[in-house]
């Protein structure tokens, strides 16, 4: 009986070719990756301190907003119940009053950053 001996790829070169592949593939993702994380934004961050002050007389309640804290924001602004906007605020210390709001009523903050808004804070009246 004669036994023919035929050679192949080495076992190191299969070995040397599927850690290439692997480093190839790796590669790819990872870079996939930080490009979704880079882009995504940062949160839209403001300290703001909200106070109301009922009305007895005609049983509204008027609310003030002070920003207290820049964050990551440009301005600030408040959204109404009728989804009316107050002007911006754009220095910290200043304040929004809105008034003639009802119980259960609520007012969202919102935080403009390059254009963009995002809500801060959402707040209900007398609660």
């Amino acid at each position: 009986m004669i036994i023919k001996k035929s050679r192949g790829v080495s076992n190191v070169i299969g070995v040397i070719l599927m850690i290439v592949l692997v480093i190839i593939v790796g590669a790819i993702i990872t870079t996939f990756a930080i490009e979704l994380a880079g882009s995504l934004d940062d949160p839209i961050q403001a300290g703001v301190d909200v106070e109301e002050d009922y009305n007895a007389i005609d049983g509204t309640y008027d609310v003030t907003v002070v920003w207290q804290t820049e964050g990551t924001v440009d301005e600030v602004m408040v959204r109404e119940p009728d989804g009316s906007q107050t002007s911006a605020i754009s220095d910290v210390g200043e304040e929004i009053e809105v008034t003639n709001l009802e119980e259960g009523d609520t007012i969202r903050i919102i935080g403009l950053v390059d254009g963009s808004e995002g809500v801060i804070q959402e707040y209900d009246i007398g609660s």
